[in-house]
């Protein structure tokens, strides 16, 4: 995978939530000096920005190996779990995200890298209001990232109504980024596309309303040209996933 990566001039997303020595020193090996975009993945069940003050020495191990990695950002989530769903108490929410988000933002500037907040558990209208505030007070190498299998699970809106919300997150100057991958509604499941098209999972759907899934990807990429994507899916399907998708686009 990275090799391919490395000869196609490919984005690559390195997680940090697994201890693999052998495999960060090959990876530290390779991407040395490296032209291709490269984020990482912070261990978000520790480092989520409601858990930072737990671990201070955890965050600081992370980004200097981010950094190491020769990374460009670093990602994580709100919270290892749902927030309050409730709108009147979003404005006390902000102002504690707010104080954490400006932490991690300093902290993750001080190694030269930029940030990235994946959304997860919430509504579309959860992360509107969360840009709308939280967001626009970070510095300007912090962004968002789409996880379309996110979106389809925990939200209740379309596809189309996301990549408008982002286009305007994009037109902002904010950095993006996307994890793809394929799941039926019911389970954050990371499909691959061969996976998917053999359920009949990437007909159509509420979410993807007339898109295909393939129809989708390519929705996705002309809406947000500027993003990296990363496809979410099992390592030993990740290079006929991507065959499987560049064929498929062709055809769209």
């Amino acid at each position: 995978m990275v090799e391919r990566a490395l000869a196609e001039g490919r984005p690559i997303e390195i997680g940090l939530y697994f201890e693999n020595a052998d495999c960060r020193a090959y990876l530290r090996d390779t991407l040395a000096g490296a032209a291709i975009p490269v984020t990482v993945h912070l261990d978000h069940r520790r480092l989520s920005l409601v858990r930072l003050s737990r671990a201070s020495e955890l965050l600081d191990e992370q980004l200097s190996a981010a950094a190491t990695l020769g990374a460009r950002r670093v990602l994580t989530h709100i919270a290892p779990y749902p927030l309050t769903p409730s709108r009147h108490r979003w404005p006390a929410l902000w102002g504690q995200l707010t104080e954490w988000l400006s932490r991690l933002d300093r902290r993750a500037a001080e190694h030269g890298l930029g940030l990235l907040i994946e959304n997860t558990f919430h509504s579309l209208g959860f992360y509107r209001d969360f840009a709308a505030v939280v967001l626009a007070a970070a510095g300007p190498d912090t962004g968002l990232c789409f996880d379309i299998g996110h979106a389809k699970v925990w939200s209740d809106t379309t596809l189309a109504a996301w990549l408008g919300f982002l286009a305007e997150v994009d037109n902002a100057g904010r950095p993006l980024h996307c994890h793809l991958h394929a799941n039926d509604g019911l389970y954050d499941r990371h499909l691959s596309f061969a996976d998917a098209e053999r359920d009949g999972l990437t007909v159509p759907d509420s979410f993807t309303g007339t898109l295909d899934g393939f129809a989708a990807l390519a929705a996705i990429d002309v809406a947000l040209p500027m993003a990296d994507k990363i496809f979410e899916v099992p390592p030993e399907q990740a290079l006929t996933n991507l065959d499987l998708i560049l064929t498929r686009l062709a055809e769209v």
